[in-house]
């Protein structure tokens, strides 16, 4: 299997595609998928929590992959996420992360990501469970 291959197309439909629902999180992620990133340590439900977060947060997102190195079941990627909040602001992150598969799943990541632009607030971008307050209304 190209792990590479598979976990580009993992995060673009998972994180990238407006058209994924969490249904279809069994196709990419093991039952006890575990996400350390940021000193956070996230199970399969905190990460679908995450997830649905990051919807109500985001309006779109792009990943771009630096590099990926593969050995057996295993892919580091350093990768850029740029996104756009729904006010307009843009945020971009830097992300370093260890991906494990078990199979053609991820059954770990341990991640540390860099806030590169954005508001301060968004610096919990990569573990972020909770929706951010609305902005202010200026009228």
């Amino acid at each position: 299997m190209d792990y590479k291959q598979r976990l580009q197309d993992c995060l673009n439909r998972v994180i990238c595609d407006p058209d994924f629902t969490p249904a279809e999180l069994d196709h990419w992620f093991c039952p006890d998928y575990v996400q350390l990133v940021d000193d956070q340590r996230l199970d399969r439900a905190a990460f679908e929590q995450h997830l649905l977060v990051l919807r109500q947060s985001l309006a779109r997102c792009e990943i771009h992959f630096v590099s990926l190195l593969a050995e057996g079941n295993r892919v580091h990627s350093q990768h850029r996420v740029r996104a756009w909040r729904h006010d307009g602001a843009q945020i971009e992150c830097k992300v370093s992360a260890l991906f494990t598969f078990q199979g053609e799943r991820l059954s770990h990541t341990d991640e540390l990501t860099c806030l590169l632009a954005g508001e301060p607030a968004d610096r919990d971008l990569g573990s972020r469970l909770t929706a951010p307050p609305a902005p202010a209304r200026s009228d």
